[in-house]
Order: structure tokens, then C-alpha cells, then sequence
């Protein structure tokens, strides 16, 4: 990389267009747009599609004030290329005066490693890229210091200086994202050099968060600030999503569930500081696989729907009707025949009952370790689409097998058990309910 790096992106893209894989969801979840653009920039700056790239680093390096910066980047490609054909591929002069040899073309620089690696840059950076083969790039201490923890395996990593962002945001990003990125930047703050945000999609989403901290600001006041920003999100995001009038239902659907999301992906997160000589605040969160295309869809759709909705208008005030007494609640047999939409593809067993729990207004809980006592694990993949079905035909669904194939007269069938003090649900195994004389509840 040639010196001056003040951003850095590092990907897989072949990882997210791999057929099947939880990045590839990840990706189509952010939708034709941005995958339309992602594919095209991809292509127009390196020469391969995306899925024949495995590994990609991006430096991007900023000019004078105003200025769109200059990208220089490092590709690894899935499969070996002779020299041959990435040469006709960079359409450039050699230039034999640098070790090794540099082609010229237009404005940019490509510097061929071996047959699965290569680099480009800035025409001007020709010389510095080329001497920093096999040498740390230039670049400022708070950047560098995160850049030596990161990972590159992660499936995504984009390091940055925010006051650099802030300064430079007319110029680098198109206006209708503006309003989110300084929603992002607030929530940093000003005590932040520098910032690196990780993804990995495997089998469960991880994310992973770094800051380095202002020496003027302690590591834990910094953690402190942050954790509570982040505690407050998921309640700012209700208030906003309160404000939006989606038109189709599926999207007031998931609209309606982000602000339940982002309250899930606060408490799962955990906070820590570095050794006393670093200066690091580290946030990690650990989620369920399908947190990540979840997130990813509700992130895309609110911030679509917000573009459309007035914030600064008044409420519509709610209409009351008056009513000589209050609405009769409904009977547990009541709820059970409410209809409610069921499509899960690979969704934890918790998060399905947790789903229906929440749309029937039905508490379940799970027995984990009768179920487990069994073979169940709340952690099992459920993969069932009935459509609009009632909520005792899709608690049936489960417990019959239709999402995990588990055969529904064998003895270690699920039962839910019905709990008087809550009106609800706790969902066991048939032998555990038997051996403490619990009755299976009876569906009619």
C-alpha cells in the first residue's frame, strides 16, 4: 500500500457469492441496488468478478480538502492466472525502472506478484508501492495500531478514522446517506482516533468492534459512553419506526420487529478494554446465523422508509372510542386460532417459538434441559414455510417435525405444557412431563 492510508476495507468477496453460504443471504439481503453496484465497482476496478476473488484490501487515501481520494488495493484471486493473461488484463506500459516491474495505465498502476496476486494504485505511487513490498504501510499511529489487531480471515473489516469521515463526508458519500453516517459518527463520538468493525459469518454472525481511544479519555469512561449509546439505540429506533406508515404489510412487519432486533443485538454484546498500554475498547457481540440476514433486511428497509417519512410532523393522535367497560381479553383458545405468518429458513428453535410468542401474545418458554435430555437443542434449525397459518397450527408445525424432521410418535415428542399463573406455554419432551406428572396440553 502506498502511504497515507486513512481507510481500510478488507473482504472475501468470493465468500459472498458463494451459492448457499450466510454471506451470500447477508449480501442479497442488502439489496439489487447496492449488489448492482458492489459487483459493478469490483469489476471495474480489479478486472475479475467478484466470486473470483477471495481476498480484497482496499486502502483508500485522501487528497486535498474536497478532493474524491485515490484507492490503491490488493487482490488474491481463487485461481491461479498465468502472467500472461493478467498482464493483457492490466493493458498497460511496462515500465522496467522499479523492482518489480510496473505497468502503466491512465491514471493507475498495477504491480503483478504471482499468478494469484496482484496490486494497483495511483500512477504517482508507483515508486512507493513498489518499495513497500514486504513492509508495513505508512499511515498514522491509530490506524496502524488497530490494523495490528485485526484479522484478515474476517469476511469483512472496514477500519477508518471518523474525524476524517466527518470532515470529507460531502465528498465521499452521496447525499441520501448522509443522515446515517452522522447518525453513526454521534454515536462515536469525538474520543475515537480510530475505529475497525469486523463480520464474520459462519455458524453463528459475530461482530466485532474496536476503538482506540483519545488519550485525553480513559478507556473505561470510553467503554461506559459507548455501551450506554448502545443500550439507547434500540429505543430510538422504536420512536422512528413509530413515525414510518410502511404500505406493504411484509415490510411493516420487519420494520415493526428492527427496533427488537437492534434491543437483541445490544444485549448480547460484551465490552472490554485493553492491556494499560493500549489504547483499545473492544465490543463484541455473538448472535444466532440468522441475525445476520435479519439485521441486514431491517437495517435496509427502515432506512429506506425513512427517506419517505416526515419525522418533524406531530404524532397522529390515536382516536379513542369510549366504552361503557374495557375490552374483553382474549382466551388462551382464542389466541390459538389467530392467523400469523410463518416462513422459517434456518431459524433457532428458541427464536421460532420466541416469534410466535411474541405475534400471539402467547408467553412460551423452553425447558432446555428436558428438551435436551432428548436430543433437542434450542439452537436447532427449524426450516418450515406454511404461509398464513393459525398459531396452534404452527406450534403443531414444530412439535410434529415439520421443521426439523423429527418423527411425531416417537416417545422424545415434543409436548407443550400450559401454566396457569402465566397463561402460557412451556414447551418439554413427553418423557420429562411424564415423570413429573405434568399433562401435556391437548390442541383441539
Amino acid at each position: 500500500m502506498p502511504p497515507g492510508v486513512r481507510i481500510v476495507i478488507n473482504l472475501h468477496p468470493a465468500e459472498f457469492w458463494r451459492e448457499g453460504s450466510l454471506a451470500e443471504e447477508f449480501r442479497f439481503c442488502l439489496g439489487a441496488a447496492f449488489n448492482d453496484w458492489f459487483a459493478g465497482n469490483i469489476k471495474e476496478m480489479t478486472g475479475f468478478e467478484p466470486a473470483q476473488i477471495d481476498r480484497l484490501m482496499l486502502g483508500i487515501i485522501p487528497g486535498l480538502r474536497g478532493e474524491m481520494p485515490q484507492v490503491a488495493g490488493f487482490i488474491e484471486l481463487t485461481e491461479p492466472q498465468s502472467k500472461f493473461e493478467m498482464i493483457k488484463l492490466f493493458q498497460g506500459e511496462r515500465i522496467n525502472d522499479y523492482e518489480p516491474a510496473i505497468y502503466m495505465s491512465g491514471k493507475k498502476c498495477f504491480i503483478h506478484i504471482d499468478d494469484k496476486t496482484f496490486v494497483f494504485g495511483p500512477q504517482a505511487d508507483a515508486q512507493n508501492m513498489a518499495d513497500a513490498i514486504g513492509t508495513d504501510a505508512v499511515t498514522s499511529g491509530d490506524i496502524t495500531a488497530l490494523l495490528a489487531r485485526s484479522d484478515r480471515d474476517r469476511h469483512l473489516t472496514i477500519l477508518f478514522d471518523p474525524k476524517l469521515l466527518r470532515l470529507e463526508q460531502e465528498t465521499y458519500f452521496p447525499e441520501p446517506l448522509l443522515a446515517a453516517l452522522n447518525h453513526v459518527l454521534d454515536w462515536v463520538g469525538d474520543d475515537v482516533r480510530s475505529l475497525s468493525w469486523a463480520l464474520h459469518f459462519d455458524r453463528q454472525f459475530h461482530s466485532e468492534l474496536k476503538l482506540r481511544n483519545d488519550p485525553v479519555t480513559t478507556k473505561l469512561s470510553l467503554q461506559t459512553k459507548l455501551k450506554k449509546r448502545l443500550d439507547e439505540v434500540p429505543y430510538r429506533m422504536l420512536a422512528a419506526v413509530e413515525m414510518m406508515n410502511p404500505s406493504q404489510v411484509g415490510k411493516r412487519k420487519l420494520i415493526g420487529r428492527f427496533p427488537a432486533m437492534l434491543k437483541a443485538f445490544a444485549l448480547s454484546t460484551l465490552g472490554g478494554a485493553g492491556k494499560i498500554e493500549d489504547q483499545l475498547v473492544q465490543f463484541t457481540t455473538v448472535l444466532h446465523e440468522r441475525a445476520a440476514p435479519n439485521l441486514a433486511l431491517g437495517t435496509v428497509l427502515a432506512w429506506d422508509e425513512s427517506t419517505r417519512t416526515d419525522f418533524n410532523r406531530s404524532p397522529t393522535p390515536a382516536t379513542t372510542v369510549a366504552s361503557a367497560e374495557p375490552a374483553k381479553p382474549l382466551t388462551l383458545e382464542e389466541k390459538l386460532k389467530q392467523k400469523i405468518e410463518i416462513d422459517f429458513r434456518k431459524t433457532a428453535l428458541q427464536d421460532a417459538f420466541a416469534y410466535i410468542a411474541e405475534e400471539s401474545k402467547i408467553p412460551i418458554v423452553l425447558d432446555g434441559d428436558a428438551l435436551k435430555a432428548v436430543g433437542f437443542t434450542q439452537n436447532m434449525n427449524q426450516d418450515m414455510n406454511l404461509g398464513a397459518v393459525t398459531v396452534q397450527e404452527a406450534l403443531l408445525g414444530i412439535m410434529k417435525g415439520k421443521g426439523h424432521k423429527i418423527i411425531s410418535d416417537a416417545p422424545d415428542t415434543m409436548v407443550m405444557i400450559y401454566n396457569e399463573e402465566t397463561r402460557g406455554f412451556t414447551v418439554s419432551a413427553l418423557p420429562y412431563a411424564t415423570d413429573q406428572g405434568f399433562k401435556p396440553y391437548e390442541f383441539k
